[in-house]
């Protein structure tokens, strides 16, 4: 018992949780799955599912994920349940470098680089994204490609806000191109029509809004192929008129993205 609490308390060996926070989230995650259940066909992540998808995105492959297991003992107290720090680390572990355009991933064994797309621009009508662009991307590429969607929900009259703050911001940015003497751009003319269809569509619906963050992930093990992977890549979406660009200096950031 001391040598628990001095680890638990001292060494910081030991990640705990009360029990009563555990249950409540387990009856959270409940109520989602059957709410989402209605309109989708879900199956909710078990353990070995966040353990594969975070030693994948962390570098670490060559185990088929029918065989894949993620071992994390767990002792159950009173009040509380423990974890070792060090077994829910563990598929993270690797030396991790930011460039400006890629990750450089470093194991014992091995090292890879990592380069995510986020979406520029959409050319022309397209309802996007569609699940065939998922199928394409599966038949065109002989190298992994890693595709992450986080949606959130903006109810109405946030939404009504953001949108007529961004009306304003444009507006603005006519006003001072014609004070200037010259022409509006065709994107600020093209922006400002599509946040006065948004607007209006808003304020008569009374629906909420979707923010969709869409980004794109390719691997590779030296950079010659991350770069010729890269290329690939952005090739098959501008034949969809989808336009990728790599933000320079963010990469980790989207990297978190892809957590679960």
């Amino acid at each position: 018992e001391f040598l628990h609490e001095v680890n638990h308390t001292l060494m910081n060996d030991f990640i705990s949780m009360p029990n009563d926070e555990i249950n409540r989230y387990m009856k959270m995650e409940k109520l989602l799955e059957n709410k989402i259940s209605r309109r989708f066909k879900v199956r909710r992540l078990e353990i070995n599912d966040f353990g594969y998808l975070m030693e994948h995105l962390y570098g670490r492959d060559g185990i088929a994920y029918e065989d894949y297991e993620y071992q994390l003992p767990k002792k159950k107290l009173n009040k509380e349940t423990l974890i070792k720090y060090y077994d829910l680390i563990r598929p993270t572990r690797c030396v991790i470098e930011e460039s400006q355009r890629y990750l450089r991933l470093e194991h014992e064994d091995k090292e890879s680089y990592v380069s995510y797309f986020t979406v520029n621009a959409i050319v022309g009508e397209l309802d996007f994204p569609s699940s065939e662009i998922f199928y394409f991307q599966q038949q065109q590429f002989t190298f992994p490609v890693d595709t992450s969607m986080n949606v959130e929900i903006v109810e109405n009259r946030k939404a009504l806000t953001t949108v007529r703050n961004k009306k304003k911001e444009l507006k603005d940015l006519d006003n001072h191109a014609y004070q200037a003497g010259s022409e509006t751009s065709s994107n600020v003319v093209d922006a400002l029509d599509s946040v006065d269809e948004l607007e209006t569509d808003l304020d008569q619906t009374k629906e909420s809004m979707y923010k969709l963050s869409y980004v794109v992930r390719v691997s590779a093990d030296d950079l010659d192929e991350l770069k010729r992977r890269c290329d690939e890549v952005k090739d098959f979406y501008d034949d969809l008129n989808v336009k990728l660009v790599r933000p320079a200096g963010d990469m980790l950031g989207l990297h978190s993205e892809f957590l679960p």
